[in-house]
């Protein structure tokens, strides 16, 4: 992988920290539950509390509370909590390290890629496009949600934002931070779609599947910043540089090889 490239990533979406490109998924260890001060433990029960009232979900979530990202597979610490806490977390400290993954979604028979727009009140990044992902649901109340693989974090989040089924054994892992929310992303950047795309069961509340086509992906990816998630434009454009795996033999996007068009989107 070209380290200038590379390097030009970080350049050009300075919002998204590139932590590893491993050839594995991260392993977790996960710890037990983490440790709330009073005021933000109280904080978290009120709005536990009106969640539970008007019917809302409280999903049980992690955050990375240290990482090894120079051993490949690297190693996530985590420890869990839900929801509420982290919403609490966020009023109080503004950034919260909270252990996501998430899916570069490519269906190579129809040359396109399977893209999130998210909602318009979504609360980070309305309107924006992105990859299709979502929380880790850590193992509670016997339950085992998620497990320990965030494979299985991928796979879920999008039959439920999307309806798809998907094969992450194509793709390109990536690492990163999103240095403005703090959270910790692990990305399959070039997930085959498998099944569902013909007639797709989108959780509208959460956004909206958009289609984009291997030929128009360099207008899309030209537009303007505020269309695109910085993690999902840095997850992209690290499947460019990594020759747009999932995508099948020799892909083109327009007349361009996928180096070809991540020079030009980058400038180089």
């Amino acid at each position: 992988m070209g380290h200038h490239l590379l390097d030009a990533i970080r350049r050009h979406v300075p919002e998204v920290e590139i932590l590893a490109l491993p050839s594995a998924a991260p392993r977790l260890a996960v710890r037990g539950a983490h440790a709330l001060a009073p005021a933000v433990r109280r904080r978290a029960a009120e709005i536990r509390n009106r969640y539970r009232q008007e019917g809302r979900l409280v999903d049980a979530m992690g955050v990375v509370a240290g990482h090894d990202v120079e051993t490949d597979p690297p190693t996530l610490v985590v420890e869990t909590l839900d929801f509420a806490d982290v919403q609490a977390l966020r009023e109080s400290n503004g950034q919260v390290p909270v252990l996501n993954a998430m899916g570069i979604l490519v269906a190579p028979e129809r040359r396109a890629l399977a893209l999130h727009r998210r909602a318009s009140r979504t609360q980070f990044y309305p309107d924006a496009l992105q990859g299709v992902g979502g929380s880790w649901a850590a193992p509670s109340d016997g339950t085992p949600h998620d497990g320990y693989e965030l494979e299985r974090t991928v796979r879920r989040e999008v039959c439920e934002e999307l309806g798809l089924s998907v094969e992450p054994a194509t793709a390109r892992l990536v690492l990163l931070r999103e240095r403005d929310l703090g959270s910790i992303l692990a990305v399959w950047a070039g997930c085959t779609v498998t099944a569902g795309l013909e007639a797709p069961e989108v959780d509208h509340d959460e956004g909206e599947l958009c289609v984009v086509p291997f030929d128009r992906l360099e207008e899309v990816l030209a537009g303007p910043g505020r269309r695109w998630a910085p993690s999902g434009r840095a997850s992209l454009l690290l499947w460019l540089l990594s020759g747009a795996p999932g995508a099948g033999t020799d892909p083109r996007f327009g007349a361009l090889e996928p180096e070809r068009l991540l020079r030009r989107v980058l400038g180089e």
